[in-house]
Order: structure tokens, then C-alpha cells, then sequence
């Protein structure tokens, strides 16, 4: 369902970039668009919304249709957080900041044996690729380009990528495996793939696995998706006001002192935060009373 909705909504957003930006979709998505150019820049952008919502939205939707249950039930928007739990989510998002960036920088550093150097070639290709598409997006930013790389980049995929793999994914794993570590896990594995960054795939993974467990513990699609928005945005916002680039990604991030140092630290404290979470955890009772 995902690769259908992909094929669908993709095509219907190139087809309609000509008439809402002047600029053949069909041609974005063939070659590599020069989006300098401002028109060709909305429009790929739009794409890639429809893609995202294409993708995962319109996969888990139908999922929920085809077991029949009411939407809104299926979708987990009616359980809501209590501020606690949300307080605590946006915490631990920033005070894992500086583990996330440790281990990326370390990933990085991987070298494989030069019998597999052609395949270390081709995924440090596709990992710069999707890293350069990234940093294409925060070149030269307006104010109103920052509030809409927000949207495309914070809040639609903080949205339908939790309501695919921690809704709908996690539900359908766990119907599966009968395990919910095991469903957690498989779950940030295939989270941290469709990234297409292998450089950076043990952040993203583990990032996943908190994710997996913000679900599980406020049985509420609402948590995740914080979580989420939150570590979107505070990468953007980096980007925006403390220049923050390919060259330089760390830009604006506070100074612990030494790697290691900033890494334990950052370690520890999630952790404790963690635990918190855990000790607020939503049982299935509650969560049958408050619907």
C-alpha cells in the first residue's frame, strides 16, 4: 500500500505543479531538478509533501479500512497525553541532542574492507545524496521558507511517518511476532532504511526505538509525534539561527567539553528521563475508560 500510494500521489503532484507553479512535474522527478530557481523549488517541495503523505498517510488509512475498525479509533488520535509526559518528551528529545550528534559523527568514520569498498562507495553516495537534498532546503532561507521547511521537513513527517510505524506498523508487527520489543525493534530497523542514510543509521535506529517506546507507553499516536516534531525542528532551527550546514552541522549546539564527555552526559540524563516516562506508562484500562 505504501508503494501504491507513493506511485499515486507522486504522479498526481506532478501533474498539478504545472498548473499551480508553472513547472513539469514529470520532469522533477526524472532528473535532478535545479531548484536555484524558486518556482522549481515550491514544486518540488510539494512533491515531496504528497510523496510523504502518499507513502505513509494514505498506506496506514487504508490499512485501518481494510480491518474495519472507525478511523479515528484506528488512527490513535483520540487518546490524549497528559502535559507531564509531553513536558518530559520535549526534555529528553534535547538532552539526547548531543548523543545523536556523537554517534553520527562516529558513523561517519566507518571504513569497510577494501574488498566491499564498491558497495561502501554506493552508500556513501546515496547517504550525501539524501544529506545534499536536506541542506538544498536551508540554503539562503527566508522567514516564510524557515515556517515551511517546519511544515515539509518538522510536521508532516513527524505526523504520517508515526502514524505508519508506530500506529499502524507497530500494531501489525506485534499481531505478528506476539512481542512488543521485538515489534518496537523491527519497527526502528525499517524506520531507520527508509532514511536511505546508512552513515547515520545507529542514531536514527535507536532514535526509532525511543520513539517505539513514547508509543507503547502513552498508547496515544500523540507522543511520538512530538517527539518527533521536536527533533525535526530543533535541527532546522539550528540550521536557520546558528548556521548550521553541510559543512558545519553542529553549529549552534551548546559545548559539553569533550565528545565523550557531552555523549555520557547526554546518555545519562535520556535515560533517567526514560525511566520517568516509563513509570507514567498508560495502561490498556485507562485507555479503554478515557475512550
Amino acid at each position: 500500500m505504501a508503494l501504491i500510494g507513493n506511485l499515486l500521489f507522486v504522479q498526481l503532484a506532478a501533474y498539478s505543479s504545472n498548473f499551480l507553479f508553472g513547472v513539469d512535474g514529470s520532469e522533477l522527478i526524472a532528473e535532478n531538478p535545479d531548484i536555484n530557481q524558486r518556482n522549481v523549488l515550491y514544486a518540488f517541495r510539494y512533491i515531496l509533501i504528497m510523496q510523504s503523505i502518499g507513502t505513509f498517510a494514505f498506506a496506514a488509512v487504508t490499512q485501518i479500512i481494510f480491518m474495519r475498525e472507525p478511523l479515528l479509533e484506528g488512527l490513535g488520535v483520540r487518546q490524549k497525553i497528559t502535559p507531564v509526559m509531553a513536558a518530559l518528551s520535549i526534555i529528553l528529545i534535547l538532552c539526547m541532542q548531543p548523543a545523536i550528534s556523537f554517534l553520527a559523527t562516529w558513523s561517519l568514520g566507518w571504513e569497510f574492507p577494501e574488498s566491499m569498498s564498491e558497495i561502501e562507495l554506493q552508500l556513501r553516495n546515496l547517504h550525501e545524496r539524501s544529506i545534499n537534498l536536506q541542506h538544498s532546503f536551508l540554503k539562503d532561507q527566508s522567514v516564510l521558507d524557515f515556517i515551511f521547511n517546519l511544515f515539509m521537513m518538522a510536521l508532516v513527517p513527524a505526523f504520517v511517518e508515526e502514524l505508519f510505524f508506530r500506529r499502524v506498523g507497530l500494531r501489525l508487527l506485534y499481531d505478528t511476532t506476539g512481542n512488543v520489543h521485538v515489534s518496537i525493534t523491527i519497527s526502528a530497523i525499517l524506520f531507520a532504511l527508509i532514511h536511505s542514510q546508512f552513515f547515520n543509521i545507529i542514531p536514527i535506529f535507536l532514535f526509532g526505538l525511543v520513539l517505539g517506546y513514547l508509543a507503547y507507553w502513552s498508547r496515544s499516536l500523540w507522543l511520538p509525534v512530538l517527539a518527533h516534531f521536536i527533533n525535526n525542528a530543533f535541527a532546522l532551527t539550528l540550521s536557520y539561527f546558528g548556521g548550521a550546514s553541510a559543512e558545519n552541522p553542529n553549529a549552534g549546539e551548546p559545548d559539553l567539553g569533550h565528545p565523550l564527555v557531552g555523549f555520557a552526559l547526554s546518555v545519562l540524563l535520556s535515560s533517567l528521563i526514560l525511566i520517568l516516562l516509563k513509570k507514567r506508562q498508560v495502561t490498556v484500562t485507562e485507555t479503554n475508560e478515557h475512550e
